[in-house]
């Protein structure tokens, strides 16, 4: 199970703790005394936070066991959440889950910044609305260095492939993966593509 905050893991351990946990990047794991306690606490792998750059992952890296480590290779990162729920407001009449109808269920949004990047937006069951970064991020050109640091685990984040799209990214991951296709032709362009 993918825990995304300190209430489910300490909701999982109580409840569930047949359960094998991995450690979401919101969790904001920078360093090694935070993999420790959220290790001792029960994940069985971590995600390190999205804040931290190569060079600092490959620090943390060398100050923890790798191999507890889940590095994610193609996603759309989270921008922001909103309460204000865009569906509703755009898509119907009313203002939330009680009196809108749940277009969302229906309907496909984006934003549009001011350069015309269309920016996905998700509503989850309690209307709460997440806006995607439209262009999709990617750890392809870092694969044979995590590998070589010893990183055995690698995520692939869908958010609204088909399922031809999530076959191909999935096979061009698994290919990267193994060493037997280049990053430099593995960019996020190719994998979303």
């Amino acid at each position: 199970m993918l825990v995304r905050n300190l209430s489910a893991l300490g909701y999982c351990r109580e409840h569930h703790p047949q359960l094998r946990l991995i450690g979401d990047y919101s969790l904001n794991v920078a360093n090694e005394m935070a993999a420790s306690v959220l290790l001792e606490w029960g994940l069985e792998r971590l995600t390190p936070s999205y804040d931290l750059n190569g060079r600092e992952l490959a620090a943390l890296l060398q100050r923890i066991d790798p191999s507890v480590v889940e590095v994610v290779l193609h996603q759309h990162v989270p921008m922001f959440h909103m309460e204000h729920c865009v569906f509703a407001a755009m898509l119907s009449n009313g203002r939330d889950f009680p009196d809108c109808g749940r277009p969302c269920d229906r309907h496909r949004l984006d934003l549009r910044d001011r350069m015309g990047v269309a920016h996905p937006v998700l509503a989850d069951v309690g209307c709460r609305n997440t806006v995607y970064n439209g262009t999709p991020q990617s750890a392809a050109q870092d694969v044979p260095r995590l590998r070589d640091l010893g990183v055995g685990s690698f995520r692939v984040e869908l958010l609204r492939q088909s399922p031809q799209e999530t076959s191909n990214l999935l096979r061009r991951c698994a290919r990267l993966i193994a060493g037997d296709a280049p990053p430099a032709r593995v960019s996020p362009d190719v994998l979303s593509s």
